[in-house]
């Protein structure tokens, strides 16, 4: 199993090396992101869980905003106490990925897809949404 050091998320997202040739995809994924930027802001206002977060969750199951926030709701214990990029990667993995680090010790695709820390090309991974919002100015 990958150990889980206080740090690995912030190392990871900090030294990840994105995959050029997937560039659509990811383009793809953070312009679905950003066209529903201020529900996903509602949602975070009302939950504490930041915009970036309750976007990511909602490209991978398509919910109302109803759903977006009782999902949340129910995993309020599951928040971290900080929402830096550590506190955000972990939360996100635990959603329902988690199992690739602690099963079959590789990073995450859900996480890390599309980068050099992942064998998946296929799949636009959170950090990488999040770095690519971060690197446009998006706040």
């Amino acid at each position: 199993m990958i150990p889980l050091t206080p740090n690995y998320y912030y190392d990871l997202y900090n030294s990840m090396q994105i995959d050029q040739c997937t560039v659509g995809n990811i383009n793809n994924s953070v312009h679905r992101l950003l066209l529903r930027k201020m529900i996903f802001k509602m949602v975070g206002e009302r939950t504490g869980v930041p915009w970036q977060v309750v976007g990511i969750i909602n490209l991978n199951n398509e919910t109302t905003c109803q759903d977006m926030q009782e999902f949340l709701e129910r995993r309020r214990y599951m928040f971290p106490v900080s929402w830096d990029i550590n506190g955000m990667l972990k939360f996100l993995e635990y959603q329902d990925s988690v199992s690739y680090r602690t099963r079959f010790n590789v990073n995450s695709p859900y996480l890390f897809g599309c980068t050099d820390h992942s064998t998946d090309k296929e799949t636009v991974g959170a950090a990488v949404i999040i770095k690519t919002i971060s690197n446009l100015g998006v706040q």
